[in-house]
């Protein structure tokens, strides 16, 4: 099939519409943008987009408000388009069980049309045709690429349980990763299970349906002689254990496929402290198919009994202490950019990060780093005694670039200063294990999760505050914690934190301690090996049950 056939094939799809006054788009990524490019769609009465990634909520698509599927009220829709491929039966479960809704689901695709109609040829550009008789450019290469026929006939793969039974075959441990914010848990996991000789792990790379983050996750595992894998190479293949973090965000159907291939699934949740006084989400970890959950007391304590019940939950502390836990005795190797910084002429270092993407029209109350900026790089070039470790979030330094605030160039020459300089360092090392190891201070937007992660560390944190905003919505998300680190708020404030570490105050030091002991169930870099172990006693019981 070509692109112009399937345009016309979901424009005919889309004529029911005109007889509904309510018409909501599930899914505000390119696949929508296509649509409302290529298709009638918006002629019809679309009334808003949702998307379950918060990333993108709040933020202006095409003249709407990007909204959470959990902000609507449902009664009042009459139909929803479904404008994300390949997710089409986990999206209509989510709207008819979850929320509840009994309107027109309408699908844009069958279930065996997996390519998105604007990846289709375009009949304009080829003159390739489908051979034979085959009725889409799916089940053409489905039939030319099918595997059976290349091997002699009889042949049998392992099944499940002789899997189970082999005692040569190492156990495989599958890690789903999509964030980079995860890094220091996948670190922890993967060589917890690395150095125990009857696991084999790998890191399953997350990107179609997840912001498209390979190259960037790739990077990373390359930099750290990783094993991996990209969620799309992996659909086939049978895991035995599969651990999955960002609970919070609906599998793909790739990711399904992985969840349903593997034999035992457990969730290592990224959070330390739960905002919303809930606890585990049990619809999160059922989407998942996990039985297995491990995590901190706090988040443990605020969980429901039921969901305790339904899901073996066990408190071990979060794997991301443990590569913390190492910077933190400076056990880690120091890249040699950052090694002017341990010159005799610097009294104190201060790393400085952002936090996420967080530009709404420019500017949001998230990231405050435009109001701070004169301020501090101005201190720092005059005090050569006080050390910068520069670390932006790499999507709110892209986001910069892709609206104009900076150029490519204006970017490389700052980081060509940062490099040459005496005092300043622009960190963009896979992990903050560096930063970690030398910095005495920390400054961090109110809503990047290092003022949770670097609480066992005892450093000083200064929260950087816009105040040209309304603020008091990021204040109340995690408000005792932020009560225990230094607020700023103007360029007077952040004066004076930054003297105050060079004169080695701290005066909301217990107030961290106490919430460590609050937050932090372990802090001696052994997390990961407690899940591990955990999960090694389970697999036994579970490959004896299978044996028996």
């Amino acid at each position: 099939m070509f692109m112009q056939e399937k345009i016309k094939d979901i424009d005919e799809r889309l004529e029911v519409l005109a007889q509904y006054s309510h018409i909501m788009v599930w899914g505000a990524g390119i696949h929508t943008s296509r649509l409302f490019e290529r298709t009638h769609l918006l002629s019809y009465r679309v009334q808003g987009v949702v998307d379950i990634d918060a990333r993108k909520q709040g933020e202006y698509y095409f003249g709407f408000t990007v909204q959470s599927p959990e902000e609507i009220f449902w009664n009042d829709v009459d139909v929803v388009v479904i404008s994300v491929p390949n997710r089409e039966q986990e999206i209509k479960s989510v709207l008819t069980k979850r929320l509840n809704f009994t309107g027109y689901i309408l699908a844009l695709y069958e279930q065996d049309e997996h390519t998105p109609f604007y990846n289709l040829y375009d009949k304009q550009k080829t003159g390739l045709k489908c051979e034979n008789d085959y009725g889409n450019w799916f089940n053409a290469l489905k039939d030319r690429l099918d595997v059976s026929k290349w091997m002699p006939e009889g042949f049998h793969s392992i099944t499940e349980r002789s899997r189970m039974e082999t005692d040569e075959k190492k156990i495989t441990v599958g890690l789903l990763y999509c964030e980079e914010t995860s890094y220091n848990m996948i670190h922890s996991l993967y060589y917890a299970f690395d150095s125990d000789c009857l696991f084999e792990p790998v890191v399953i790379l997350q990107g179609k349906g997840y912001g498209n983050r390979y190259q960037q996750l790739e990077n990373q595992m390359r930099s750290r002689n990783m094993m991996y894998e990209f969620d799309y190479n992996f659909t086939g293949k049978k895991i035995d254990i599969l651990i999955v973090h960002h609970i919070q965000l609906l599998p793909t159907g790739d990711i399904m496929e992985i969840i349903d291939n593997a034999l035992m699934k457990a969730a290592v949740p990224v959070g330390v402290i739960s905002y919303d006084g809930r606890g585990l989400n049990a619809n999160n970890l059922r989407n998942y198919q996990v039985t297995e959950v491990f995590c901190e007391n706090s988040i443990y304590e605020r969980t429901p009994q039921n969901v305790r019940k339904e899901f073996q939950c066990h408190v071990t502390g979060n794997p991301k202490f443990d590569y913390i836990y190492h910077a933190y005795l400076h056990d880690i190797e120091i890249p040699d950019k950052f090694k002017k910084l341990m010159s005799p002429s610097i009294d104190k270092i201060i790393l400085w990060t952002t936090d996420h993407n967080g530009l709404v029209q420019m500017c949001s109350p998230d990231v405050a780093f435009d109001l701070y900026a004169d301020i501090v790089f101005d201190y720092i070039n005059k005090h050569k005694e006080t050390g910068l470790i520069f670390r932006p979030y790499n999507s709110y330094v892209g986001a910069l670039l892709a609206d104009g605030l900076w150029t490519r160039e204006q970017l490389d020459q700052f980081k060509d200063y940062c490099d040459k300089s005496e005092n300043i360092v622009w960190d963009d090392e896979p992990d903050y294990s560096a930063s970690y190891s030398l910095a005495d201070a920390i400054l961090a937007d109110a809503g990047c999760g290092i003022i949770c992660s670097a609480l066992p560390m005892m450093k000083p944190i200064g929260v950087t505050l816009r105040w040209d905003m309304e603020v008091k919505e990021i204040l109340s998300r995690n408000q005792e914690i932020l009560d225990s680190h230094y607020l700023i708020s103007s360029e007077k404030e952040m004066i004076s934190f930054i003297k105050m570490i060079m004169d080695e105050e701290d005066t909301e030091i217990e107030k961290r301690r106490k919430l460590c002991e609050k937050y932090v169930t372990h802090f001696d870099g052994k997390n990961g090996e407690r899940i591990k172990d955990i999960l090694k006693e389970k697999w036994i019981i579970q490959r004896e049950r299978c044996i028996g």
